[in-house]
């Protein structure tokens, strides 16, 4: 049971950021403090953190696909080359 209350005072830009954090993560502010105060897991996960796992995980498939057919044909030919260019390229437009 919860009866003990702690107060901490924050600026408005913090409340804001501590509120959007525990939305994003559909959590209430109270539940989300605690967690964060008590190094409980939280799963903090943006939009754009989701945006950018999708992304990697297709780069990985490709990736996958890429070494399977290099395996398959035992030749790394001009359509293996392209692949690798094009991942390279979207990797360093990821880490922009």
């Amino acid at each position: 049971m919860r009866d003990k209350i702690a107060r901490v005072r924050l600026t408005q830009d913090e409340h804001e950021q501590l509120s959007k954090l525990a939305d994003e993560n559909d959590l209430t502010l109270s539940e989300y403090i605690r967690r964060s105060a008590l190094k409980r897991k939280t799963k903090i996960t943006t939009e754009f953190e989701k945006a950018l796992y999708f992304e990697i995980n297709r780069i990985g498939n490709n990736l996958n696909q890429i070494a399977k057919y290099v395996n398959t044909n035992k030749k790394l030919d001009k359509f293996v080359l392209k692949s690798l260019v094009s991942i390279e390229r979207e990797l360093k437009e990821l880490l922009k």
